[in-house]
């Protein structure tokens, strides 16, 4: 009689694990293999795009923004061009204004914000070289101007202006979009995910395959009345707390003891500007508030005019949970984060509700809009630059808004 064989059902049951870890390792890596192989080929033939802010200057010594940085946020928009010296001059502070289209200086990028806070800061620091650089660009939001800042923070930024907060609730990463339907952190990990993904060259070879097979729709009135993003949208939430944590993120930048950060709340038209969306009825739709403020005194108008803002079902323009946000993350006691609180300081500098004295549009400024806008940035500014350019010049004014035209060119052209 044959001995009898002990620990077979065992040895079988660790065979059978073996072979399935093997499978299921082998299931593992042959994408990742192929992905690999896949992403050296493309690299070798040179068929993707640089994906940075900034790449080098075909002149050499320095450079400039990248034409087609925007495409891997769903933004064919280019960002405004300039030189940027490979090296910084000797004792000179440089200041990058990051943004959208409002702190891009739309629709003339000649006339934006950051030129008129350059002219105005090289009066304050007389003999010393402050370079204002314009880093925002059109149709961004947060999400891209946290990569940015990285950048310029790399670039050895003294001072990032932060002024942004008008696209975070619509088009790309908004609340009409995927990955707001999930909880904010796994919301934000998708599109983290999403953005690296697009940024390698394996998926900007799959955007152009998927783009030449498409058919874009377009983005006419039509198209935004069947995406209505109500008030009540729980969708918003997540909205609001990834734009608190890109927030934070630019402003962790400060942490490095040499780069400051300066935030400020946005300022949209008010008056002028009637809501873009009101699906709702009755005494509580963005239009009725609206038409209550007309109709009220000042501080009733005021309120009125917010709330319809905070309800408008278009939501393109900065509402007051977005700046809410602004002002928590800037009191938060971070290293080196000063507020600019622009949105109530243009509100008084017009003595009303603001509207088309500033704005152009709902949220693009008029060249008076833009130097109202850069007065209310100017004492954060020389305070974050006063460690690295000295105390200002205590005998320097103001320059008026008509001085500040003449020196840009701006005319009645």
């Amino acid at each position: 009689m044959s001995p009898l064989r002990q620990n077979s059902p065992v040895k079988s049951a660790k065979g059978s694990r073996r072979v399935w870890a093997k499978r299921s390792l082998l299931c593992l890596l042959s994408p990742i293999l192929v992905l690999a192989v896949t992403e050296s080929v493309l690299r070798i033939a040179g068929r993707g795009h640089p994906t940075g802010f900034f790449v080098a200057s075909q002149s050499g010594g320095g450079f400039v923004p990248n034409e087609v940085f925007g495409l891997r946020y769903h933004c064919p928009e280019s960002p405004d061009p300039f030189v940027l010296p490979a090296k910084k001059p000797d004792g000179g502070a440089r200041v990058f204004i990051l943004g959208e289209s409002a702190a891009y200086g739309a629709p003339d990028s000649a006339f934006a914000v950051g030129r008129i806070l350059e002219t105005l800061l090289r009066d304050q620091f007389p003999g010393k070289q402050v370079e204002v650089y314009n880093a925002a660009m059109m149709g961004i939001n947060s999400f891209a101007i946290a990569d940015i800042a990285r950048e310029c923070v790399g670039h050895d930024a003294d001072l990032l202006v932060v002024y942004a907060g008008n696209n975070e609730l619509i088009g790309s990463f908004g609340a009409g979009t995927f990955p707001s339907r999930f909880p904010p952190a796994v919301s934000r990990a998708m599109i983290r995910a999403a953005l690296w993904a697009r940024g390698t060259e394996t998926g900007q070879w799959m955007d152009r395959l998927v783009a030449g097979r498409a058919r874009p729709e377009i983005q006419d009135e039509k198209f935004f009345l069947r995406h209505l993003i109500p008030a009540d949208d729980p969708r918003r939430n997540t909205v609001y707390e990834n734009f608190r944590a890109n927030l934070r993120d630019i402003c962790g930048i400060a942490g490095n003891g040499r780069t400051k950060v300066l935030v400020s709340t946005v300022a949209v038209n008010l008056r002028d500007c009637p809501p873009l969306g009101s699906p709702d009825s009755g005494d509580g739709s963005a239009n009725a508030h609206f038409k209550k403020a007309l109709e009220s005194d000042a501080d009733q108008s005021a309120r009125e005019f917010h709330e319809a803002v905070n309800r408008d079902a278009l939501p393109f323009r900065t509402d007051d949970r977005v700046n809410q946000v602004i002002r928590d993350v800037a009191a938060s006691g971070m290293f080196g984060v000063t507020l600019a609180d622009s949105e109530r300081v243009l509100a008084e500098s017009e003595k009303s509700v603001p509207g088309d004295a500033l704005f152009l549009d709902h949220v693009h400024f008029r060249f008076h809009g833009n130097y109202r806008l850069a007065l209310a940035l100017l004492p954060g500014a020389v305070a974050s630059l006063e460690q690295k350019l000295g105390s200002r010049n205590v005998r320097a004014t103001v320059a008026a808004e008509e001085e500040v035209a003449r020196r840009l060119a701006f005319t009645k052209w």
